[in-house]
C-alpha cells in the first residue's frame, strides 16, 4: 500500500512524472501500515500504523521485525509478539529514504540500502541523493559505516560485456 496512500490524490500525468517534474508534498503522504493476518482463517486480525513509506521488511533472527522508511524514522522495529513499534531507530537520517534492509544471521548488524534517488515516490524532502549502504550496529544502537552504492556502474559493466559477446 506504498504508493496506494497518494496514487488518488494526483492524476495519472502527475502521479508518474518524474521527480524533476513533479514531486509529491510531504504533507499529502499518509502515514502507512502493516497487516497481521491468521493465515488458518485469512483474515488480517489487526493493522499497525507505521510511518510514511515503509518500504522494506525484515525478520530478524530475533524475531522482531524491522522496516525501513523513506520520510519518516529511518529505521522502525517492531515486536512481532504484541505488534507494537518498539522504537524508531536513525531518526537523524528520517530524510534519506531507505528503501531496503538485511539483518545478519547472528542479528548483530543490519544492512540499509538508501537510495532516495532512485525512490520512485516522487516525495520531496530527501537529503540524500547519493545511493549508498549503511550498516547499522543493532546493539549499539548507531551507523558504524556507509560506503557508496556502485551498482549502476556494476549494471553498466555488465551490459557492455554482453554487448562484446
Amino acid at each position: 500500500m506504498l504508493n496506494g496512500y497518494i496514487a488518488d490524490k494526483y492524476d495519472s500525468e502527475k502521479f508518474n512524472a518524474s521527480r524533476d517534474e513533479f514531486e509529491i508534498p510531504y504533507n499529502d503522504i499518509d502515514p502507512g501500515e502493516i497487516h497481521k493476518i491468521d493465515l488458518l482463517k485469512g483474515e488480517v486480525v489487526d493493522v499497525l500504523p507505521v510511518p510514511k513509506f515503509c518500504c522494506d521488511v525484515a525478520i530478524a533472527p530475533d524475531g522482531k521485525l524491522w522496516l525501513v522508511n523513506q520520510l519518516e524514522s529511518l529505521i522502525s522495529v517492531v515486536d512481532t509478539k504484541t505488534f507494537t513499534i518498539e522504537e524508531h531507530l536513525a531518526v537523524d537520517y528520517a530524510d534519506y529514504g531507505a528503501s531496503m534492509i538485511t539483518i545478519s544471521p547472528n542479528n548483530d548488524v543490519a544492512f540499509i540500502e538508501v537510495n532516495s534517488a532512485g525512490n520512485w515516490s516522487n516525495a520531496a524532502g530527501f537529503k540524500n541523493l547519493d545511493p549508498i549502504e549503511m550498516v547499522w550496529d543493532i546493539q549499539a544502537k548507531e551507523i558504524v559505516k556507509e560506503f557508496p552504492l556502485e551498482s549502476v556502474h556494476v549494471l553498466v559493466n555488465l551490459h557492455q560485456m554482453e554487448n562484446t559477446v
